[in-house]
């Protein structure tokens, strides 16, 4: 995703490069619940886009901290 020009960021790929990480973050952190503390999961979670807040992923590590 850092490899992408300006240009190619806005692109239709560009786009979809960037729903894909942001799931793929999600995914990290709801496999990473079991091992970091509270207040790290919820940084973790506070820097997730609006796209990795809303994956399935994400609603494990809300519920988590809820």
């Amino acid at each position: 995703m850092g490899a992408l020009t300006p240009e190619g960021a806005m692109t239709n790929n560009g786009h979809k490069i960037h729903q894909i990480n942001a799931v793929f973050d999600a995914y990290a952190l709801s496999r990473e619940v079991d091992i970091f503390d509270t207040a790290t999961i919820c940084e973790r979670y506070a820097k997730l886009d609006d796209g990795g807040k809303t994956s399935p992923y994400a609603e494990k590590a809300l519920k988590y901290l809820l």
